[in-house]
């Protein structure tokens, strides 16, 4: 997702979607959480994020996610497994949704790399790779 025109406005209207009311499994606002955290300051990221040239904007639903309780640990792994297929440490905050009968995790990653070099995920690896 390019930033142009929207930048960090767009980044925080985005985050307010996400944590909206009534994505939890008990009808709560969806907390972000990161690598690292449970509880992440959306600010803070956004802050981290200024003057990116994009983000990657991504929902990921395991087939059996009904089955879990929490999508964290599936999400975790996931992204550590991108960063290692990406050869950099990522970035990103994620929130996880119970409102539909799919639940499913949305996850922000910021446009640079560990290097603070523009961050590059080949399409095919986006449509295909992530595993």
């Amino acid at each position: 997702v390019k930033l142009a025109g929207k930048g960090a406005n767009g980044a925080r209207a985005h985050l307010r979607y996400l944590q909206r009311d009534g994505v939890t499994r008990e009808g709560d606002p969806g907390e972000l959480y990161g690598a690292d955290s449970d509880r992440v300051d959306g600010k803070a990221f956004i802050d981290r994020a200024d003057g990116d040239r994009h983000q990657f904007r991504f929902i990921v639903a395991a087939e059996d996610g009904i089955e879990y309780e929490d999508l964290k640990p599936l999400t975790r792994r996931l992204m550590a497994q991108m960063g290692e297929d990406l050869g950099t440490k990522l970035d990103w905050v994620a929130v996880d949704h119970f409102n539909t009968g799919h639940p499913h995790s949305h996850i922000i990653v910021r446009g640079k790399d560990d290097r603070g070099e523009n961050l590059v995920i080949a399409r095919q690896y986006i449509s295909s790779g992530i595993r």
